[in-house]
């Protein structure tokens, strides 16, 4: 007999490789817009739905088209989910296989994309000011193969991190402490990664 653990697991796939096979955008529950990619995993995984947030102000055109006219130099928020994917497309150089199809507010644009997809998770705040996590599935990038999702603990001086950042993980007694204070950085204002990686409370320890 095999034995349960006293714990749960997602359920859900944390790292798989495939090609983008369909795209659509959809009205979700809080009245924004969301974009949807099928991917082709493959094997045993199959098929997988990713979903990345639009935002309210990117409202439903149809199917393969939002409307980026209100949007600031018609560009999607870094913040949002569709930001981010854009983002690391950008930062892994995967843009290139997808920019030639269209905009990134035409879903037809997004098939074709191949690459690896990593799970990851942010915390964020609701208008209720309650705090809460989401899970996105992006790219992966050379940092993810490097570490594989480990933490920095407050002892460890990791090169990939500039000074500025080692020195605060070593002085600060929290992570809200290390947060406030490394958003105040200009090298972190000015990198949208070290940013992200910031605001992810996962891979730090005090």
């Amino acid at each position: 007999m095999t034995e349960a653990g006293w714990g749960t697991v997602s359920g859900l796939e944390d790292r798989f490789t495939g090609p983008v096979t369909d795209a659509y955008f959809d009205v979700n529950n809080n009245g924004g817009t969301t974009l949807k990619l099928t991917v082709n995993a493959g094997g045993e995984i199959g098929e997988i739905e990713n979903f990345y947030g639009c935002g309210k102000k990117a409202p439903l055109i149809s199917p393969n088209e939002v409307d980026v006219s209100d949007l600031k130099n018609h560009m999607f928020n870094e913040s949002s989910g569709i930001g981010r994917l854009i983002d690391t497309l950008i930062e892994t150089g995967g843009i290139e296989q997808i920019q030639k199809n269209g905009p990134p507010n035409i879903a037809k644009s997004w098939i074709g994309l191949s690459c690896t997809w990593i799970r990851h998770e942010s915390v964020g705040t609701g208008n209720d000011g309650k705090e809460f996590k989401w899970q996105i599935m992006l790219p992966e990038t050379d940092e993810d193969r490097a570490d594989n999702g480990s933490t920095v603990a407050a002892t460890s001086e990791p090169a990939t991190y500039p000074q500025e950042i080692v020195d605060l993980v070593t002085n600060s007694n929290s992570y809200d402490e290390f947060q406030e204070a490394a958003l105040d950085l200009d090298v972190v204002k000015e990198s949208k990664q070290l940013r992200r990686q910031v605001l992810n409370a996962d891979l730090w320890e005090f």
